[in-house]
């Protein structure tokens, strides 16, 4: 399976069931093992520019498609994301490879006509590309934002109420940077300061955390992060900086009982662990029981 389609089935999963991408990318990615290292990158990089630009992008498609919106099929509108992502957002990719492998895709699953239709838009687009990387989008300030930063029109409403025009495109542009891979080092093994000498032996570029003591953040990832020895033996676990906070503000201390009522997949649980080293008890909560099997793995 090529990198485009592992991309276009994730986010069809996504898109029909509302399943997390991350989980979903961790499952097609083991089982494609072979893939190469460039390929994993471009198809976590086209997944989450997709789900992150999907309102732009959407609003693209519906202004050159001569069709109602609800008229283009699901798999067909997410094939033309992926090329329009593509063609918008990676320099490095050339357009006529984005539209030929959208193409390809679309031939997998849909007829002629359709194969056509998706041609004949990817092709209009990529002509005056340049238009649409700074489409002008007519209306009130809040249609404005929604559309070229991606937001729920709710949401920036909000935003526009409470904080005015200005604050609330910053919100909508600091939304949209790209963070860095975080991860917490687990100090009952290892120190932050020798995690980051072999992470950087291995030509990771790493650098401090801002406001978590254990956070590390990982940047130009070339490798499955997983794979990692260090990972594999629990010197480390991805972990947003701001989520590493939160363990901190509870301030667990060695012996006590501790409830995390919304556990997920355990990182909190487990950096409450690492807090209290190891010493007491953590009851560990969650609504939806694949999770905490996940949990268990972790810890």
């Amino acid at each position: 399976m090529t990198p485009r389609a592992i991309a276009m089935h994730t986010l069809l999963q996504v898109a029909r069931h509302a399943s997390f991408p991350d989980v979903l990318l961790d499952i097609y990615l083991k089982e494609h093992p072979d893939l190469d290292p460039r390929d994993r990158a471009l198809v976590t990089e086209l997944v989450y520019g997709v789900l992150r630009w999907q309102g732009r992008l959407d609003w693209i498609i519906d202004q050159q498609a001569k069709t109602k919106p609800d008229k283009i099929a699901l798999p067909v509108r997410v094939i033309l994301r992926l090329a329009l992502y593509q063609l918008l957002f990676l320099d490095r990719i050339p357009a006529a490879a984005a539209v030929n492998e959208a193409v390809k895709l679309a031939k997998t699953s849909q007829p002629p006509h359709v194969v056509r239709f998706v041609n004949g838009i990817l092709r209009a687009i990529s002509r005056k590309k340049e238009i649409f990387q700074e489409p002008q989008v007519e209306g009130s300030s809040e249609n404005r934002l929604a559309v070229l930063y991606s937001y729920p029109s709710w949401l920036v409403q909000h935003w526009l109420e409470a904080r005015g025009d200005e604050e609330t495109e910053a919100f909508c542009a600091a939304g949209n940077q790209v963070p860095p891979t975080s991860i917490r080092v687990n100090t009952l093994k290892t120190t932050v300061e020798a995690l980051a000498s072999s992470l950087r032996d291995l030509d990771f570029s790493v650098e401090s955390g801002n406001l978590a003591p254990e956070a590390l953040h990982l940047r130009s990832i070339r490798t499955d992060i997983s794979s990692l020895v260090h990972y594999r033996s629990g010197e480390f676990q991805v972990q947003d900086e701001a989520s590493q906070l939160i363990s901190h503000l509870v301030q667990p201390q060695p012996g006590e009982h501790v409830l995390d009522a919304c556990a997920g997949f355990g990182a909190k649980s487990t950096h409450l662990a690492q807090l209290m080293e190891n010493q007491g008890k953590i009851t560990a909560l969650d609504n939806q029981g694949w999770k905490l099997t996940r949990l268990v793995e972790n810890a």
